[in-house]
């Protein structure tokens, strides 16, 4: 009880500053992440552990990995918002989390880089520039810091709203995404022709990770975070934990269905 959920606790007065269960798991990502981003990469894992390293066309364990570490960034979300919009009031919680979620996104600039450079002067004409910007619009932005920081202010309207909202949120996102998949974004992140290609460039480019219209699905992930929270500051821990096997069994098999 006092490993799962360490901050339900009183010390001293005070509530207990760490939920150890979450620091477990953020370790267990980070581990993740070193397997299939590094790990993963060495032939004797392509060969004999296939579906351990990332793969192309079925849902290989690096999957887990990204969803995990955006699940860990909405439970923490939730738990500070809850405290920062008590204390500072609506306006001032929402800028600051504008202004921590623009850094995030500058940092993802810093060490993941904008893309394509220009190595001269002469490179650089309106054409050029036009469709550098789209490619980083498209594609060479989203990478997990910039996702995590455009999912924070897409979830800034519900993330201190009660659990049915930000539930409804999420089922309202999930279709909304579906929708767009459906009309033109899944042949959009592909490279392959769509009617979004006649007004945009880049039309061959492939992007990752969901690109341009990506956050739209992390924020599910990021929104589940935050109703796990929830649960785990109403129950009891052995409680909180069967409802979480139970709807995690449900919506793994929905998903792999």
């Amino acid at each position: 009880s006092s490993i799962f959920r360490k901050s339900h606790h009183m010390s001293n007065g005070k509530p207990a500053s760490r939920i150890i269960s979450m620091d477990q798991f953020r370790g267990y990502t980070v581990v993740g992440m070193f397997l299939v981003n590094f790990v993963g990469q060495y032939v004797f894992m392509k060969k004999y552990l296939p579906f351990i390293p990332h793969g192309d066309g079925y849902f290989a364990y690096a999957d887990t990995i990204m969803p995990s570490f955006i699940f860990c960034a909405g439970f923490s979300f939730r738990l500070t918002a809850i405290r920062r919009f008590a204390q500072s009031g609506t306006i001032d919680a929402t800028l600051g989390y504008i202004r921590r979620s623009i850094a995030l996104i500058g940092i993802s600039l810093v060490v993941f880089g904008v893309g394509t450079s220009f190595a001269t002067w002469g490179d650089v004409s309106t054409e050029s520039v036009s469709s550098w910007l789209w490619e980083l619009v498209k594609a060479d932005l989203w990478e997990v810091l910039s996702i995590i920081g455009v999912c924070q202010i897409l979830l800034l309207p519900v993330i201190n709203r009660g659990f049915l909202t930000r539930l409804l949120a999420a089922v309202f996102l999930l279709a909304l995404y579906v929708l767009i998949n459906y009309s033109f974004d899944y042949n959009l992140q592909a490279g392959l022709d769509n009617w979004l290609n006649k007004y945009v460039g880049a039309d061959g480019r492939r992007s990752w990770d969901g690109g341009f219209f990506g956050p739209i699905a992390w924020s599910i992930p990021m929104l589940a975070g935050t109703l796990a929270y929830d649960i785990l500051m109403v129950r009891p821990p052995r409680n909180a934990m069967k409802l979480f096997l139970i709807v995690g069994t449900c919506l793994m098999t929905a998903g792999y269905g």
